[in-house]
C-alpha cells in the first residue's frame, strides 16, 4: 500500500472507527482498525462486532492493499502531528506515516484476519431522513432504554415507521419517551425493529452535526445508516452497520392517557427548579410528594428525609380536575422534563396509580411516561 490523504479526514476517519473497537482477549483483532486503500480511496474500518463502522475519504493511491493496525497508536500519532497532508505506505510489518517533520513506523496485523463488516440482506428497503432530525430524535429517547439482561429488547430504541412518521422510542419499564420524526415521503409499508442503545449514540455521533440526509437501509437482521453528502467525492463517505435485536418492544400504546383526572400547564424551568430544591431531600428513595390543585392553579412539591430535613415548595400552573396527591422518583421526572424544549410543559395525570404524561405544551411530537412511586 503507497498512499497519500488530507491529514484531516485521517484523523477524523481513525477517530471514528476507533470508537467501534473493542477490547477483547479471545480476539485482539478488535482492538485495531483497518486501513484499505484503494484506487481513488481510503477506507477505515473499525468493529466490535456488534456494530461496524466504514469511512471512505479520496486518496492519491499508488499501490492498493490493507493492513490493520492497532486503533490506539495510530489514533494517538495522527493527533500530534502537522502538516496537511499524510502519506502511508506497507514495508514489510509495518506501516510507514509520513508527514511534514514527522515520521514514524507502527507495528500492522494481517488484513485478513480482520473481521469483514457483514453486508446488508436484501429485502429491506431504503428510507431517507434528514440527518440532524434523525440525531435530535434518537438523542431525545435513547437515555431512557433499559439494562435489564431478562429482557435485552427493552436496551434498545425502537424505531416505526408507518405512513409518513418515524416513531422512536426507548423505555426500562419505570419510564417511556417516544419522539415523532416526520418524513418527506410516504412509507408504502409500515415496519419496525429495535436497535442496540450503543448503536443509536453512535449514530448521534457520526451523523448529528452533518448537513443533508443520510439514508437508513433495512433487512430482517441489519440495519446500516449511510451518510455521502449530495455524493460530493470530496466529502467523507461514513457507513455504520448494526445489528437489529430480536425481541419485541412493549405495545405502550395502551397505557398513554388520552384524558386524565388531572390536567396541568406549568414552567417547565420553574418545576425543574422545585424538583431539584426537593431532591436534596428526598433521600435514597429519590421521593417527592406533589399535590396538584388545578382549580386553585398550584402545584405543592414536598420531600422529608430524617437524616438533612425537609423541603416544601409551590409554583403556579393552568389546569382543570381534582385534586390529587401523587408521588415520584424525582430523578425520572426531571429526566423527562431535560428533554423538553419549550418554556411551558404540560402534565397529565390519569390517577394516583397510572402512569402520569408529560408534553411540550401546545406540541405532539414528543411525550415521556413516567411511573409513580407506591405507598
Amino acid at each position: 500500500m503507497i498512499t497519500e490523504v488530507q491529514k484531516h479526514r485521517l484523523k477524523e476517519g481513525v477517530s471514528i472507527a476507533e470508537r467501534a473497537t473493542a477490547k477483547s482477549s479471545s480476539l485482539p483483532i478488535l482492538s485495531s482498525i483497518l486501513v484499505d486503500a484503494k484506487k481513488n480511496s481510503l477506507e477505515i474500518i473499525g468493529t466490535d462486532l456488534e456494530i461496524g463502522v466504514r469511512y471512505r475519504m479520496l486518496a492519491d493511491t499508488q499501490e492498493e492493499g490493507g493492513v490493520a493496525i492497532p486503533a490506539k497508536s495510530l489514533s494517538s500519532f495522527v493527533s500530534t502531528i502537522s502538516g496537511d497532508g499524510v502519506s502511508l505506505e506497507t514495508k514489510g510489518e509495518h506501516l510507514l506515516v509520513k508527514s511534514k517533520d514527522f515520521e514514524t513506523k507502527l507495528k500492522t496485523l494481517s488484513s485478513e484476519e480482520f473481521p469483514i463488516i457483514p453486508s446488508l440482506k436484501t429485502g429491506g428497503g431504503t428510507i431517507t431522513l434528514v440527518a440532524r432530525d434523525l440525531c435530535e430524535g434518537i438523542s431525545q429517547v435513547v437515555g431512557f432504554s433499559g439494562t435489564m439482561q431478562a429482557r435485552p429488547e427493552l436496551s434498545g430504541v425502537h424505531f416505526s415507521f408507518a405512513g409518513q412518521e418515524l416513531r422512536l422510542a426507548a423505555t426500562d419499564i419505570f419510564r417511556l419517551a417516544e419522539k415523532t420524526i416526520f418524513l418527506s415521503e410516504k412509507q408504502t409499508e409500515e415496519t419496525s425493529f429495535i436497535i442496540p442503545q450503543r448503536a443509536a449514540k453512535e449514530i448521534v455521533s457520526l451523523f448529528g452535526d452533518r448537513e443533508g440526509n443520510v439514508l437508513l437501509h433495512l433487512s430482517p437482521t441489519q440495519i446500516m445508516c449511510e451518510y455521502n453528502r449530495d455524493r460530493d467525492p470530496l466529502a467523507p463517505h461514513i457507513q455504520l452497520v448494526s445489528r437489529v435485536m430480536e425481541g419485541e418492544f412493549p405495545a405502550y400504546q395502551n397505557h398513554i392517557p388520552s384524558s386524565g383526572k388531572v390536567s396541568l400547564r406549568m414552567s417547565r424551568e420553574e418545576l425543574l427548579s422545585h424538583l431539584r430544591a426537593a431532591g436534596i431531600f428526598a433521600g435514597k428513595s429519590n421521593e417527592v410528594r406533589f399535590i396538584i390543585r388545578p382549580k386553585k392553579g398550584d402545584v405543592s412539591i414536598f420531600a422529608q428525609n430524617t437524616e438533612t430535613g425537609e423541603s416544601s415548595s409551590r409554583l403556579r400552573g393552568e389546569g382543570e380536575g381534582e385534586e390529587l396527591r401523587i408521588s415520584f422518583n424525582w430523578k425520572f421526572f426531571a429526566d423527562g422534563l431535560s428533554q423538553i424544549k419549550t418554556e411551558h410543559v404540560d402534565m397529565l395525570c390519569s390517577s394516583e396509580e397510572g402512569p402520569t404524561l408529560l408534553r411540550p405544551a401546545g406540541k405532539s411530537d414528543f411525550f415521556y411516561l413516567v411511573a409513580p412511586l407506591r405507598a
